[in-house]
C-alpha cells in the first residue's frame, strides 16, 4: 500500500477516534450531573468510607438545624430518596417521620446521631456514629437521626453503579484516546517522508515563520477550550436534554474539526523541528541574530571589526580594514560628545535614538564590508594560486628542456671535438669547428644553468651544508676566476679583512654565487673601471659585497634584473644568458643567505648576507 492512500486512512481514522473520544466525554459530563455521579467513587470503594457519606451526615444535621430555628418550615433533605428517619425538637414543637421518640431507638441502628441540650443551653457532645459531623447547639432542643440498613445499602449499590459506569467511560475514553495518539505519532513520524527515500523533504509552507504555525495553534486551542468550558457551563447550569442528539454530535463534530486542523498546523513544526530550524526559523530568532550581529560587529570588538588579524597577510584590505578602524573611531567619538552634550541640557531621548541609528547603520556598514574584504581576500589567493601554478608549470618546463637537450648537446660536443682532431682539415674549416665548439660550449653552460636554476627554484635542490670560512671561500673564488679577471682589463679592489668569518652553509652552491656575481660585474662594467669587492662583519651577520659601475645605461629595476632571462645590455651582444643572478639570488636563499641588489645611477651593487655561527664558544 502506497504511503499516501496510508496517511489519508490514518486522516479518517484520526477523524473517527478524536470525535468517539469527544462524543463519550460529552455523554460522560451529561449522565455526571444529571445522575448525580460523585467522582469520590472512583477513589473509594465503600460508601461509608466516603466523605460523601460524611457530608450526608453534615447536610441533615443543617438541615434540622435550620428547622430548630425556623420551625414553621418543612425540612428538605439532601437525598430525598433515602429513607432516613429523624426526630427533632425545637421548645414546645416537634417534628418527625417515624414513631420511635426515644434515644436509644436511634442509637440501636447502624448510623444514627443523637444530641439533647437542655434550656439552659452549654456545650453539649453528640453521639454519632458518624465521622465528624457535629451541628449547632441550640437550648432547649433535641435532634435525634438515622440511616437504616436497607437505606444504606441503596446508597452503597448507587455508589457501586457510578463507580463501574465512570470506570466504564473513563476505559472508553483511553482507547479512543490512545488510538488517536498512535495515529498522532504515525503522522509526526512520517512528516516530510517519502516512501522512495529517507530524506528530509520540507513543502514551501515550512518556510513561514515559526511564530505564525504557533499563533495559529494557540488560537485554535483556545478556541477548543472555550468551547469545552462553555458546554460544561451549559451542562451545569442548564438542562442538557435540551439539546438534540444531533446538536450534540454536531458540537462534537466541530471540535474535531478544529482539532483537525490543528494537527494539520502542527506538521510544518514537526518538520522543522526534524530539519532542526524550528528556533532558527522564527521572527524571533532572527530579529535576536540580527541585533546580536550588530552588537557583535559594532561593541564587542571580535575578529574581523577592532581585531585585524583577519586581513593582516593582504594588504589592500589590511589598507581598508585601517579606514573603516578610523571611520568608527571617529564615529564612535562623535556620539559621545552628542550623548555628553544631551546629558547636560537633559535631552537624552533623541540623541539615544541617534545611537542606535548610528549603531545600526555602522553594524550594517562593517558586515557588508567584512563580506567585500572576504571576497577580496578570496579572489588575490585565486589570483595567486593561478600565479604559482603558472610559475610551476614554467619550473617544469625548463628542467624537463633542459633535461632533453642534455644528451643532444653531450653528442654535439663529442662529435665537434672529434672532428677537431681530424688532421686533414683546411684552415677555413677548421676556424668554423672552432666557432662550432665555442657555441656548444656556450650552449652547455646555458643548459646547465637553466637545469641548475629548475632545481633551486623547486626546492629539490641537493645541499651540502656545513661551517665554512667565508674569507678562504672568497680568496678561493678570485684565485679560481683569476685568468678571466686578467683578460677583462677591469682592476679589481679586494678588502676580506683580516679575521676568519665562519656560517652555515653550502660551499659549492655559495662558490657558484660568488663567482656568478663576480663574472656580472667582469662582462657588463664599464671598460677600463674597477670593480670592488668587500667582506664585513657586524654583530651576528656578514655580507660581501661586489660593486661596479655599468658601461651601460641601466633603464631597469632591481625585480626587473633578477628575472629569469634578463639582460641589463639590451642589445645582447655579450655572452650572457641572463640566468647568472636569478640563480645567485636563488642559490642565497636556498642555502640561508639574503640577496640583495641596489642600483644607483651607473653603479651596480650586489650584496649577500648571511648569519655567522659561534665557533670554539667565539662568535665570529
Amino acid at each position: 500500500m502506497k504511503r499516501k492512500t496510508t496517511k489519508a486512512i490514518v486522516w479518517v481514522l484520526l477523524a473517527v477516534c478524536i470525535f468517539m473520544t469527544g462524543k463519550t466525554l460529552i455523554t460522560t459530563v451529561d449522565n455526571y450531573y444529571k445522575n448525580d455521579i460523585d467522582g469520590e467513587c472512583l477513589i473509594v470503594t465503600n460508601y461509608e468510607s466516603s466523605n460523601a457519606f460524611v457530608n450526608l451526615g453534615g447536610s441533615i444535621v443543617s438541615t434540622l438545624n435550620m428547622w430548630q430555628q425556623n420551625p414553621g418550615t418543612m425540612p428538605e433533605f439532601p437525598l430525598p430518596n433515602v429513607d432516613i428517619e429523624y426526630y427533632a425538637t425545637s421548645g414546645n414543637k416537634s417534628i418527625s417521620n417515624t414513631s420511635h421518640h426515644d434515644r436509644g431507638y436511634f442509637q440501636g441502628q447502624s448510623f444514627y446521631y443523637v444530641v439533647d441540650i437542655p434550656a439552659n443551653g452549654g456545650n453539649y457532645t453528640p453521639d454519632t456514629s458518624f465521622r465528624m459531623v457535629n451541628g449547632e447547639n441550640i437550648a432547649n432542643t433535641k435532634l435525634y437521626f438515622s440511616i437504616p440498613k436497607d437505606a444504606l445499602a441503596a446508597l452503597q449499590q448507587k455508589w457501586s453503579d457510578d463507580r463501574g459506569y465512570l470506570v466504564t467511560q473513563l476505559l472508553a475514553m483511553l482507547m479512543w484516546g490512545l488510538l488517536s495518539a498512535g495515529m498522532l505519532v504515525y503522522l509526526y513520524l512520517v512528516a516530510g517522508r517519502k516512501q522512495e527515500d529517507r530524506e528530509l523533504h520540507l513543502l514551501p509552507v515550512d518556510l513561514w515563520f515559526t511564530e505564525i504555525y504557533v499563533i495559529f495553534a494557540l488560537a485554535v486551542w483556545s478556541c477548543i477550550l472555550l468551547l469545552m468550558g462553555s458546554s460544561m457551563n451549559f451542562i451545569y447550569m442548564n438542562d442538557w436534554q435540551e439539546l438534540s442528539v444531533e446538536a450534540r454530535n454536531g458540537l462534537t463534530g466541530l471540535g474535531t474539526v478544529a482539532i483537525l486542523i490543528s494537527v494539520m498546523f502542527s506538521l510544518p513544526m514537526v518538520r522543522k523541528l526534524k530539519a532542526h530550524t524550528f528556533i532558527k526559523s522564527s521572527l524571533i530568532y532572527r530579529a535576536l541574530r540580527w541585533c546580536w550581529l550588530i552588537v557583535k560587529n559594532a561593541v564587542l570588538g571580535v575578529k574581523g571589526f577592532f581585531d585585524g588579524t583577519a586581513y593582516k597577510e593582504h594588504l589592500l584590505t589590511k589598507r581598508l580594514f585601517r579606514s573603516q578602524l578610523t571611520y568608527i573611531c571617529g564615529s564612535a567619538g562623535l556620539l559621545l560628545v552628542s550623548a555628553l552634550m544631551a546629558s547636560a541640557s537633559g535631552s537624552f531621548f533623541p540623541v539615544f535614538l541617534f545611537i542606535v541609528f548610528e549603531l545600526v547603520i555602522t553594524g550594517w556598514y562593517v558586515m557588508g564590508n567584512k563580506k567585500a574584504y572576504s571576497d577580496i581576500n578570496a579572489g588575490y589567493v585565486e589570483s595567486l594560486k593561478s600565479q604559482m601554478k603558472s610559475e610551476n608549470t614554467k619550473t617544469a618546463l625548463i628542467t624537463n628542456v633542459s633535461h632533453d637537450l642534455k644528451t643532444p648537446l653531450t653528442s654535439i660536443i663529442t662529435y665537434v671535438d672529434l672532428l677537431a682532431k681530424e688532421e686533414d682539415l683546411s684552415e677555413v674549416s677548421r676556424d668554423y669547428v672552432n666557432i662550432i665548439a665555442g657555441k656548444a660550449e656556450r650552449l652547455k653552460h646555458i643548459v646547465s644553468d637553466l637545469f641548475d636554476l629548475s632545481k633551486s627554484v623547486s626546492g629539490n635542490i641537493p645541499l651540502e651544508l656545513d661551517i665554512l670560512d667565508l674569507k678562504t671561500l672568497m680568496e678561493q673564488t678570485l684565485a679560481d676566476m683569476k685568468e678571466p679577471i686578467e683578460g677583462s682589463g677591469h682592476g679589481i679592489k679586494v678588502d676580506l679583512g683580516n679575521e676568519t668569518v665562519n656560517i652555515y652553509s653550502d660551499g659549492k652552491k655559495l662558490y657558484r654565487v660568488f663567482q656568478n656575481v663576480i663574472d656580472n660585474a667582469l662582462k657588463y662594467s664599464l671598460a677600463g673601471s674597477r670593480i670592488f669587492i668587500d667582506l664585513k662583519s657586524t654583530g651576528n651577520k656578514v655580507a660581501v659585497t661586489v660593486k661596479n659601475t655599468a658601461g651601460y645605461e641601466m633603464n631597469f629595476t632591481e625585480e626587473e634584473i633578477l628575472q629569469r632571462f634578463t639582460r641589463g645590455d639590451e642589445s645582447r651582444t655579450g655572452e650572457g644568458s641572463g640566468l647568472g643572478l636569478s640563480i645567485a639570488e636563488s642559490f642565497t636563499q636556498s642555502c640561508g643567505g639574503t640577496f640583495k641588489l641596489h642600483i644607483d645611477g651607473d653603479q651596480f651593487k650586489v650584496t649577500v648576507e648571511f648569519p655567522t655561527v659561534e665557533v670554539s664558544g667565539r662568535v665570529e
